[in-house]
């Protein structure tokens, strides 16, 4: 027993190592790689949304180039068809508020065409920015005397629906053109049709403004900034930005979504596999146990034969031999062979009953019987046993309770099976009580004795085959097959019958058997 143990937990540790272990670590490889490939995943998406947003701020650029390179041919505009000119250009842009020349070497001095509200607010704030960023206006100057042509858009709080659009002149020496515009009238005339041309239903695109987290423009009829995957602000609006995000699945979440099918996979694999291990394991340490039972079984089983036998034997011979020369006593040899011989019929009988049942071949035969009738039947051949071993049995027959289809001999069997059990695990009290009656569309016989009575664990395990009672050596001092209640309960459940039992430890047993009264009316 203790070797098929050994190989039972080898087989164990054996799968453990050639199939799980490995599986959980190619589970953690592919969940640790997960990380590197987004990585790398979201490097190469990134790259692609900047390129989107590019396109978008260069087309934006390209619009505002455009303007400017007419504005710098028509240059001095102080001659009157150049005057007319340029206010026919800012008239065909209804986008243009106004446009304005800074000679960088006079402050404050300006030549203004078209008017805003409040004119002055440009020319204070632009002489503002001259100063404070002189830097940046050098820049545009550098960047003409190489051929470039750059303009800054910047901002005035104090005209929230403008942008102001700053470059070099080209033709006149000295002087910042600055280009008023409406924000985003511009953005919805320049940027938004670049940005349908460039989803194609593929991605969202949104220009909000920044500070307000405010949507100017999506595609989307309820645009939300919450949902964009990457943004970029507007290089001539400064506080404006516009921002993507894809709306089919990304390469990202297709690589999340097939490693993390893969782990789903092996880690259901695993289960599986674990699973199969614990009902393997379960099923073969059931049938360890169960040859443990059946040895056992088999040694109790030889004990019983061999008792009877032997007893039968050293009578028989005694009396053969002539020894015995009392009438007496040799009637007590009598009737110890005879008892002898019932307790190994009883044992025999057992044992094919059970071979039966396992088969599935026993037969029962249901004839009209009394229960009461039965039971004194019992009682007339058990009764020498009962008071030959000490034991006070009595019988409290509920009168004039009607006959019940039964099967006399199996029921017999039944009942014979508790009172055995009876007398076998009894002590010092002696005591045994028979009744019949009737209860809750029941009929039942109950067999109560004083014994050593059985715990809550076992209770649930009694019936089952080969079952004995181990709590404190009891299966070594009352020798028995463990068929018993087995064979009980069989026979109830062929009779459609239950079976109640009410026992506590050191507190005696009750049995009582079930018929089903409606089944036979």
């Amino acid at each position: 027993m203790k070797v098929l143990k050994n190989k039972l937990l080898l087989s164990v540790i054996f799968v453990l190592i050639v199939i799980i272990i490995p599986s959980f670590i190619f589970s953690i490889y592919q969940y640790s790689s997960i990380t590197d490939e987004e990585k790398v995943i979201d490097d190469v998406y990134k790259n692609q949304l900047e390129s989107i947003l590019f396109s978008i701020n260069q087309y934006s650029v390209d619009v505002v180039n455009n303007w400017v390179n007419r504005l710098n041919e028509i240059s001095g505009f102080e001659e009157g068809n150049k005057m007319d000119e340029l206010e026919g250009f800012i008239n065909q842009n209804e986008i243009i508020q106004q446009f304005n020349i800074v000679d960088l070497n006079i402050t404050g001095d300006n030549i203004e065409i078209s008017n805003l509200a409040e004119p002055n607010v440009i020319t204070g704030f632009v002489n503002k920015y001259i100063k404070e960023n002189a830097e940046q206006i050098n820049d545009l100057k550098t960047f003409l005397q190489n051929d470039y042509q750059k303009v800054i858009g910047v901002e005035d709080i104090s005209m929230p629906d403008y942008t102001l659009l700053l470059f070099k002149m080209k033709a006149q020496n000295n002087k910042l053109g600055v280009i008023t515009i409406k924000t985003e009238p511009f953005i919805l005339e320049y940027i938004s049709p670049k940005t349908q041309q460039i989803a194609e239903n593929r991605m969202n695109i949104t220009v909000y403004q920044n500070i307000q987290n405010r949507v100017v423009y999506s595609h989307q009829k309820d645009g939300n900034i919450e949902n964009i995957q990457k943004s970029k602000e507007l290089w001539l609006l400064p506080n404006y930005s516009v921002g993507i995000e894809l709306t089919g699945s990304t390469l990202n979440s297709l690589v999340k979504k097939r490693v993390h099918t893969v782990i789903l996979l092996v880690v259901l694999f695993n289960a599986l596999i674990i699973l199969g291990i614990v009902l393997l394991y379960y099923n073969v340490k059931r049938e360890i146990e169960l040859a443990k039972i059946k040895s056992e079984f088999v040694s109790n089983v030889s004990h019983e034969l061999r008792t009877p036998l032997a007893m039968i034997s050293m009578y028989s011979e005694t009396l053969l031999m002539g020894r015995v020369k009392n009438d007496e006593k040799r009637q007590e040899y009598y009737e110890i062979i005879q008892e002898e011989t019932n307790r190994l019929n009883g044992i025999v009988n057992n044992i094919l009953n059970f071979s039966r049942i396992e088969n599935k071949k026993r037969k029962y035969h249901f004839t009209k019987s009394s229960l009461n009738m039965l039971v004194e039947e019992i009682l007339k051949v058990y009764k020498y046993e009962l008071v030959n071993k000490g034991f006070t049995c009595n019988f409290y027959p509920t009168p004039d309770i009607d006959l019940i289809s039964i099967d006399k001999d199996a029921i017999k069997d039944a009942v014979i099976n508790l009172i055995s059990n009876s007398i076998k695990y009894s002590k010092e009290q002696k005591y045994i009580e028979i009744k019949t009656g009737k209860d809750a569309g029941y009929q039942y016989i109950e067999v109560t004795d004083k014994g050593i009575g059985i715990s809550e664990k076992d209770i649930k395990l009694i019936f089952d085959k080969f079952y004995r009672v181990t709590e404190e050596n009891l299966a070594h001092h009352a020798q028995g097959s463990g068929l018993g209640l087995s064979i009980v309960k069989h026979i109830m459940d062929a009779h459609k019958g239950k079976i109640q039992v009410n026992s506590k430890l050191n507190n005696g047993s009750t049995f009582r058997l079930m018929f089903p009264i409606q089944l036979n009316v």
